[in-house]
């Protein structure tokens, strides 16, 4: 778990130039409150029950780089809880009986967005979107276990830049995630497992 986590942060750290304002553009920390969910892919499906989302929260930081008139680089850090609400049903071929299975993961993503602003002088609207990588640090199964799966998944947002409100620029946005790779495995059933969150963050930048 430790090398997973100083292999995320040494992504984030080598990728930021210090001390370039004109590369450096501000750096920015943001909560979000988070709903989850998970797609369950397995050969019966019409013997899978559907799971309730999980509402969580979300806390990182992030830097925003190489700005332009409109455009800028987002590379950052979050801790980010994944899984569901209520555990799946389903009928399974290993034990021969109906089965619940559920499994919540932290991760800490580290995302790198591509940022679109309109500028305006009270409200700057964006657009973003992106790639990430989750390695996960935290696994509960029922007992805790370790997870060895690394993540790669899309975010797509948008949101807005709100000027002159504080004495620093604040964010507000909402963030899709959806994982392309599968979150984890369920090897004895054969059934693959992808996770998605809708993010309602607000930042402050420095």
């Amino acid at each position: 778990m430790n090398a997973r986590v100083a292999v995320c942060c040494a992504l984030l750290l080598v990728a930021v130039p210090a001390g370039e304002a004109q590369v450096v553009r501000h750096f920015v920390v943001r909560t979000a409150a988070s709903s989850n969910n998970q797609t369950f892919t397995f050969e019966d499906e019409s013997s899978l029950t559907p799971a309730k989302r999980l509402s969580t929260f979300d806390a990182g930081a992030y830097a925003e780089l190489f700005p332009t008139t409109h455009f800028s680089l987002i590379l950052g850090a979050e801790y980010q809880l994944r899984g569901v609400g209520t555990a799946v049903e389903y009928f399974s071929y290993q034990y021969l009986e109906r089965v619940r299975r559920e499994r919540k993961i932290g991760y800490i993503a580290v995302p790198l967005l591509l940022k679109y602003r309109a500028e305006g002088e009270t409200v700057t609207p964006y657009v973003l979107s992106g790639p990430y990588l989750g390695c996960p640090v935290l696994d509960s199964y029922g007992e805790s276990v370790s997870s060895d799966s690394w993540v790669v998944g899309a975010t797509i947002g948008g949101g807005m830049e709100i000027h002159g409100l504080l004495p620093t620029t604040m964010m507000v946005d909402v963030r899709y995630m959806h994982d392309l790779t599968d979150t984890y495995q369920i090897w004895e059933d054969g059934v693959d497992v992808k996770g998605n969150a809708f993010d309602f963050g607000i930042g402050v930048a420095f």
